[in-house]
């Protein structure tokens, strides 16, 4: 793993590396957030096998002056299709809970819990479903995490295809968790696809989450609560570079980029007052 501390005005230091232990296959993957802690520690975890082929953790801590020590957790199950990370307030060693996604023995995607170091896994969700994203936003020890999934059923009426995207959210605090309100976005031709979908955002607050869809003539921006049409002055250079992009004030930005002007914010939803 590799890591370089920055600050707003570039690079603070030189680049540091450190082996992470984990066998080579399945690759390893980075579980985010990292954590930054008050301490000026930075903790990464990386799923994958350890050397006998089991399934493991890595974590890695890096203190200010580059020491590095690391461990490895040995992890119950499969190794999942996503995962994240929720980080305890207090900061303490292996002060983690994860949300991990994978596949069920009948065809379905399960979430599932499990509190660091030893936690056992404890299921939250399953449903016959494709996962789309598995997203954590985090402040202080409270955090919502939310999946994303596909789902297809047939209309018992006309016996077409109806396609949605589900979002199941759940709030942590401290280590506790508890379901939260979620919400269905419908899909159909011609209005919203899910191949569409570009970008998926927690906004403030645990307010949800915002949806990009990018459309021929434009982007389409989805919320639990409002839906709107997003139109740059340059639809074509802005394709490749754009972005949703949030203020802590709740405001929600479409970013974007021009060859001649660089880059432009277009504000979509702001703040009620």
């Amino acid at each position: 793993m590799g890591w370089v501390k920055v600050h707003p005005y570039g690079r603070s230091g030189p680049p540091g590396v450190v082996p992470i232990g984990l066998a080579e296959q399945p690759p390893p993957r980075a579980i985010e957030p990292a954590l930054q802690s008050r301490a000026d520690v930075l903790h990464a975890l990386r799923l994958g096998a350890d050397p006998g082929g089991q399934l493991a953790l890595a974590w890695i801590e890096v203190d200010r002056r580059g020491a590095t020590r690391q461990r490895l957790l040995p992890l119950p199950g499969r190794m999942p299709v996503a995962a994240v990370a929720a980080w305890n307030r207090n900061e303490e060693p292996i002060g983690a809970t994860l949300f991990l996604v994978e596949h069920g023995d009948r065809g379905t995607l399960r979430l599932c819990s499990m509190a660091l170091p030893a936690g056992e896994l404890k299921a939250l969700h399953e449903s016959k479903a494709e996962l789309v994203d598995l997203v954590i936003d985090q402040w202080m020890g409270f955090a919502w995490a939310y999946l994303v999934t596909r789902v297809q059923e047939k209309d018992p009426k006309s016996g077409e295809t109806i396609e949605r995207l589900e979002i199941a959210r759940w709030n942590f605090d401290e280590g506790e968790i508890a379901a939260g309100p979620g919400w269905t976005v419908a899909l159909a031709p011609g209005a919203l696809a899910a191949s569409e979908l570009r970008q998926v955002v927690p906004l403030p607050g645990g307010r949800g989450l915002a949806l990009l869809f990018r459309k021929p003539d434009g982007w389409v921006v989805v919320t639990p609560d409002e839906r709107a049409r997003v139109s740059p002055p340059s639809p074509i250079a802005a394709s490749q570079q754009a972005q949703l992009v949030t203020s802590p004030a709740g405001s929600l930005f479409f970013v974007f980029h021009e060859a001649v002007r660089g880059f432009s914010a277009l504000p979509v939803f702001e703040p009620q007052r």
